[in-house]
């Protein structure tokens, strides 16, 4: 029988060194961005019971999800999603709290994607929730995105848009359920060839113009056009207006665009839609948008927004332009007996800032080998008679 004790699941990685050092850092400069506007950071299980991804409407389709089951028999999944178990956690936890809520978290979700696909299995997202409220509350969510956007260094964009211009214009079409989800699923990957390939429509032709919508306020023109007779959809677009309006006069025009092909993947959203995306990546590496009505699953209307951000993504556009972590000055080379004077020696450059560290190698010579590779600029040899200093040529 074949053993896998030497490899991981598929769609899992093994995260080293200076790739490690990237996650940690962009979740930090994530969490002080978070903490700076407000938001307090929460932990929810890794394991939650099946049910709580199983509400009214189901969100994440069973087959994607890892399942398991307690001692008594109920079904388990690994956290497939980071809004519906904080969902739970406010309906369960935080019901007598002071509404609007401002939450922040940093977790892993786990999705079983079809094997080859070459999308993760195990990612780490980092994100926001805003639990309550309105128009003011989508403000401050966009706008901490972006500012999130903008700590990781590099050029980005925020694409606004409104699922309910799409459900709008699709609710008027007699269509069935399976008809409707095709037409969503080709809007949102903008897959117009396939739209096209269609039986002709009035309705039809609105809906093959929603992908081409994207750009700046000239897009919410030509969609007033498309939306007119249909209040759901006009209603849409004037939420949108007003939000890229706002965004525009605050000085984020030149990081926002408007896309009303978003349509929103996960079908929890009911109101304003966003992704976001940075140089280097092939996909969005932020998603989020306002979901009304996913806490009445756990028995609380409230209505909240949110957004997550793709950490493992952010770091793999980011991975090559990070500056690498500065080495210590010393690296300090001891024997067991003489640690407690080789400590004395480290605390004393530390108490005049000079960064020390030591060597696990039992010879000197692996000790200078490694401040080579290293790039650590002087080995501090202890021994009886005190300490050598010997500078290293990197």
């Amino acid at each position: 029988m074949q053993r896998w004790n030497k490899n991981i699941p598929e769609g899992t990685r093994d995260i080293i060194f200076d790739e490690a050092q990237l996650h940690e850092s962009i979740e930090r400069s994530l969490a002080e961005i978070y903490r700076k506007n407000g938001f307090m950071q929460v932990m929810t299980p890794a394991i939650e019971y099946y049910d709580v991804f199983d509400g009214e409407s189901r969100y994440i389709e069973q087959a994607d999800m890892y399942k398991m089951s307690d001692m008594s028999g109920r079904l388990l999944v690994l956290r497939a999603d980071n809004t519906m178990p904080i969902a739970r956690m406010v309906a369960t936890k935080l019901r007598s709290a002071s509404f609007p809520q401002k939450i922040f978290y940093s977790q892993n979700v786990y999705r079983a994607n079809s094997n080859y696909t070459g999308r993760r299995n195990e990612t780490l997202q980092s994100g926001v929730e805003i639990i309550g409220g309105g128009l003011k509350c989508d403000l401050v969510c966009i706008t901490t995105a972006l500012e999130a956007l903008k700590s990781m260094g590099v050029n980005f964009k925020i694409e606004i848009g409104h699922v309910g211009f799409f459900n709008g214009i699709i609710g008027a079409m007699n269509l069935s359920a399976e008809e409707e989800e095709m037409i969503r699923s080709f809007v949102n990957s903008k897959n117009s060839v396939s739209l096209k390939l269609m039986k002709s429509t009035p309705e039809l032709e609105i809906i093959r113009r929603i992908p081409l919508l994207f750009g700046g306020s000239e897009v919410l023109e030509e969609a007033g056009q498309l939306a007119a007779g249909n209040d759901k959809a006009a209603e849409a677009l004037a939420y949108v207006r007003t939000l890229y309006d706002i965004l525009t006069e605050s000085g984020y025009g030149d990081s926002i665009m408007i896309d009303l092909g978003i349509v929103g993947e996960m079908e929890y959203y009911t109101g304003v839609v966003f992704r976001g995306y940075m140089e280097g990546a092939g996909e969005p590496v932020l998603g989020g948008g306002r979901y009304d009505n996913l806490l009445k699953n756990f028995d609380f209307d409230m209505p909240a927004t949110g957004f997550a951000i793709n950490v493992s993504l952010a770091a793999d556009a980011l991975r090559g332009t990070q500056q690498k972590a500065k080495p210590a000055d010393y690296l300090i080379h001891f024997t067991p007996a003489l640690f407690p004077k080789a400590e004395s020696f480290r605390k004393s450059l530390e108490a005049r800032g000079i960064p020390a560290e030591y060597s696990c190698f039992e010879e000197i010579e692996g000790t200078v080998a490694f401040a080579k590779e290293a790039g650590i600029p002087y080995v501090a040899e202890v021994d009886a008679d005190g300490v050598k200093i010997t500078e290293v040529t990197v």
